[in-house]
């Protein structure tokens, strides 16, 4: 009889070996990758969303964890939620999808058609309760990128049971202009585990997020303000690349989307390390 075949998504102690990019160098890479390197944005998008969706069926099997919510925000980020919920679906589990801003555009809308022609249900911000976990096994924060505001180099001091690093497509000339320090991909896979602590305290995974560097303060910021400046950040970005994003003048649903999340947080801690698996993009 054959032995139990070990997991492609290994566990590699590279805690504090690995490289951790600022907001700009992050931006700097994807002009880089888009521009003379020759990746298009929905070829990165592909694979991001497929790394995503990879890395939940590694921790929470279909069997167990079967209703997924997939929140999408605006650009870039919210398209590779898009993606991640399609091949999810594909992956056994039973998918809805929130996306109260769309993005005009053939790319996203390309997204949508595929996710309706599965019959994966769209939500909207109504149909959703308070409490999410009531409703949902697994959610996939796809709201925002690395245009966000927040402190998202925060993600060196995580401490939860599940980290990984997704998108196996960084080229050598990235690798070298940035020095970087990369964990290597086991065999085909597109994540890696990267490296936990040893022994995990469960009872401080409830204050992750409430770290000295993401402040009270910061948690309770106007989620309009936020998206003001994720709307401005992204403009700025997609300007460098040729395609400047058309944007609205109201964000009120995706506010109010963002005043349910915070409430949710605030309520049970524990389901943060769910809810933000795509936020270490």
């Amino acid at each position: 009889m054959a032995s139990r075949p070990v997991s492609s998504l290994q566990s590699l102690n590279t805690w504090d070996s690995i490289s951790y990019l600022s907001q700009r160098e992050a931006a700097e890479i994807d002009d880089i990758l888009m521009g003379p390197l020759g990746f298009s944005v929905d070829q990165l998008m592909e694979l991001a969303g497929l790394s995503v969706a990879t890395a939940i069926a590694e921790v929470y099997r279909s069997t167990e964890y079967n209703r997924v919510l997939a929140i999408c925000g605006p650009g870039n980020n919210g398209g590779d939620g898009l993606v991640a919920a399609r091949h999810l679906h594909h992956f056994g589990y039973n998918l809805s999808v929130c996306y109260p801003k769309r993005t005009p555009k053939p790319l996203y809308d390309g997204l949508v058609t595929q996710l309706e022609s599965l019959c994966v249900p769209f939500l909207s911000v109504e149909d959703l309760s308070m409490d999410l976990s009531n409703d949902f096994d697994i959610l996939v924060d796809a709201m925002f990128g690395f245009s966000f505001r927040a402190p998202k180099l925060c993600a060196k001091r995580f401490c939860g049971p599940h980290h990984f690093l997704g998108g196996r497509f960084v080229p050598p000339s990235i690798v070298d202009k940035y020095k970087l320090q990369l964990p290597p991909y086991p065999g085909t896979s597109m994540c890696v585990r990267i490296g936990k602590p040893s022994q995990i305290d469960i009872s401080a995974l409830r204050e992750n997020y409430i770290s000295p560097e993401f402040l009270e303060d910061q948690v309770e910021d106007d989620p309009f303000n936020q998206i003001d400046r994720e709307d401005r950040s992204r403009d700025e970005i997609e300007e460098s690349i040729g395609a400047r994003q058309r944007r609205d003048s109201r964000f009120s649903r995706i506010k109010l989307a963002m005043k349910r999340r915070i409430a949710l947080l605030r309520k049970n801690r524990e389901q943060v390390e769910r809810f933000l698996l795509l936020s270490s993009k």
